[in-house]
C-alpha cells in the first residue's frame, strides 16, 4: 500500500499507510433501505469509477458487509482497489492521495450512495483505516437515540475545526426495522412455547442448521431455510405456522403483531459501555497528533453530560506511546557510546567522536527546512520516523570518525601519541570512500516516504 504523506505527532509517528505496494478501501452505503440487489448496482458503479483511474490496477468487492461496522448489513460494501507497481506512479498525481481525491470527487456524483474512500491503517490489523479510530461512549446507558445525537454533533463540530478532515461515523437509528410484537399470554393459553416461535422464525426467515451426512469422501451440512419469494414481504410473516403442545397448527398472525419502526442495525460495546465508532484524518499540513487533541478538545466543548470516549487501534497506540522519543534517541546515543568504550578502551575518545551526531543531526534539520517538510513535521523538529531518520543519522554519524583514529593507531602508535594524521586520513578515506556515501545514499533513498 502507497504510504500516506508523512505527519508528525506527539510520539514521532508519521500519519501514512503500510510500505507495500497495494490498495485503498472504499465503503459504499446506499440508502438505509436498500436491499442487496440495489446495493450491488451502486457498488457496479463505483468499480467503474475507480478502474478507470489511472492509479489503480485492480478493484475487488464484497456487497452485503460492512467493513467499519464488521456486521452484515444489505445497505453497506467495501471495494479494495490495488494500485499500480511505484515504478508505473512516479508523479505526484499517482500517489494515494491524489487518487482517493479524485475517487472521492468522482463518487459524489452517485446520489443512491454515500462513498467514503480512505486508506489502510499504518499497522494492518490496528483499526480498518488511515487516520483515528473515536469511540464515542455512553456512560449512562440512554436511549440509541440520544446516543446517535450527540455523535451527529461530535461529528459536526470536528467538520468545521481546522485541523480535522472528513470526520464521519456509519452510526445511525433511522434503519426501517420489523419489530414483532409476541402475545406471551396468549400463546400461553394455546399452548405454545415462546421458543418455537423464536424457531419458526428463524428457521423461516433465516435459516437453521440441521445436521451433517457423509457423501463423495465429504461431510456436507444440512441447512433448512425458508425460499426467497416466501421471505421477501411483509405479510409473509403471517405465513408462518407454530405447532402447539397438542400438535395443532397455530398461525402466527393469532399470536404476534408486526410493525415498522426505526433503530439501529447493531449496537457495539467497547469497555463494557455501548459506543458509536467515528473516524476521520488530520486536514491537509496538520498531524496526526493534532488531530487527536483536537477530538480530545472537541469532546469537552460539545459532549452532553454522561457521554465519554476512548481511542483505539493506531490512535491508542500513538497516545500511549507520546513522549517517548526523547527516551528512545537517548537510549540510542548511550549504547552507541558504551559500544565505542567498548572498542577503543577509552572513555574520553568516544565523546569526542560521537560529536559528529550533532552536525548529523543538524545538517537533517537544515534539509527538512530546505525541502519544506518543516510544514508537516514542525519547525526543527526530528522524530524516528522524519525523514532522514534520526536512530540512523546517529549510527551513520559516529560509524565514520573512528576509522581515522584506527588507521592513527596503525600509523603513528597509541592514542595518546602524535602519529602521522595525513597518512592516518588518505588511509581511511581510501578504504572508505566507496563504502559510506553507497550506505549514506541508501539511509536517504529509505527516509523518503513513498507516495
Amino acid at each position: 500500500m502507497p504510504r500516506h504523506g508523512a505527519a508528525r505527532s506527539p510520539s514521532g509517528r508519521p500519519e501514512r499507510g503500510p510500505s507495500r505496494p497495494g490498495g485503498r478501501t472504499r465503503y459504499p452505503r446506499a440508502r438505509r433501505t436498500a436491499s442487496v440487489n440495489r446495493t450491488l448496482e451502486v457498488v457496479q458503479q463505483v468499480e467503474q469509477i475507480a478502474g478507470a483511474d489511472p492509479a489503480v490496477q485492480d478493484v475487488l468487492s464484497v456487497t452485503g458487509f460492512s467493513i467499519l461496522d464488521g456486521a452484515v448489513q444489505p445497505n453497506s460494501a467495501f471495494l479494495i482497489g490495488r494500485l499500480k507497481p511505484f515504478e508505473e506512479r512516479r508523479t505526484a498525481d499517482l500517489g494515494v492521495d491524489a487518487a482517493i481525491a479524485r475517487l472521492a470527487a468522482d463518487a459524489n456524483a452517485i446520489p443512491e450512495a454515500r462513498v467514503m474512500p480512505f486508506n489502510l491503517p499504518p499497522i494492518v490489523g490496528l483499526g480498518t483505516g488511515g487516520g483515528f479510530d473515536y469511540q464515542l461512549q455512553d456512560l449512562l446507558g440512554r436511549s440509541p437515540d440520544e446516543l446517535a445525537a450527540a455523535m451527529r454533533g461530535l461529528v459536526f463540530a470536528a467538520n468545521q475545526h481546522p485541523d480535522l478532515h472528513a470526520v464521519y461515523s456509519t452510526w445511525a437509528t433511522d434503519n426501517p426495522q420489523v419489530f414483532l410484537d409476541i402475545d406471551r399470554d396468549k400463546a400461553q393459553a394455546l399452548g405454545v412455547q415462546i421458543g418455537d416461535i423464536f424457531a419458526a422464525l428463524q428457521t423461516t426467515l433465516g435459516g437453521a442448521y440441521v445436521n451433517d451426512f457423509n457423501r463423495f469422501g465429504r461431510v456436507w451440512q444440512v441447512n433448512v431455510q425458508g425460499d426467497e419469494v416466501d421471505r421477501a414481504q411483509f405479510d409473509d410473516v403471517f405465513r408462518i405456522h407454530v405447532r402447539n403442545d397438542q400438535g395443532e397448527m397455530v398461525s402466527l398472525r393469532a399470536l404476534a403483531e408486526p410493525e415498522l419502526i426505526l433503530g439501529p442495525q447493531l449496537l457495539q460495546r467497547y469497555n463494557n459501555y455501548r459506543s458509536v465508532s467515528i473516524s476521520g484524518t488530520p486536514a491537509p499540513g496538520r498531524s496526526s497528533g493534532d488531530a487527536l487533541a483536537a477530538m480530545e478538545t472537541l469532546s469537552d466543548e460539545t459532549l452532553p453530560t454522561g457521554f465519554g470516549f476512548e481511542w483505539t487501534g493506531t490512535s491508542l497506540q500513538e497516545k500511549e506511546a507520546g513522549g517517548q522519543t526523547v527516551i528512545v534517541l537517548a537510549l540510542a546515543v548511550l549504547f552507541a557510546y558504551l559500544f565505542l568504550v567498548a572498542l577503543y578502551e577509552s572513555w574520553s575518545m568516544p565523546a569526542a567522536v560521537l560529536l559528529s551526531v550533532v552536525v548529523a543531526v543538524l545538517g537533517a534539520m537544515i534539509a527538512l527546512w530546505v525541502t519544506g517538510e518543516e510544514k508537516v513535521h514542525g519547525p526543527a523538529t526530528l522524530h524516528p520516523s522524519s525523514p532522514p531518520p534520526p536512530l540512523p543519522l546517529a549510527g551513520k554519524g559516529s560509524k565514520a570518525p573512528p576509522l581515522p583514529i584506527s588507521r592513527k593507531r596503525m600509523h603513528g602508535g597509541g592514542l595518546g601519541q602524535r602519529g602521522p594524521v595525513s597518512c592516518a586520513g588518505s588511509s581511511s578515506s581510501a578504504s572508505r570512500s566507496r563504502p559510506i556515501p553507497v550506505s549514506s545514499a541508501a539511509t536517504s533513498r529509505i527516509g523518503r516516504p513513498v507516495a
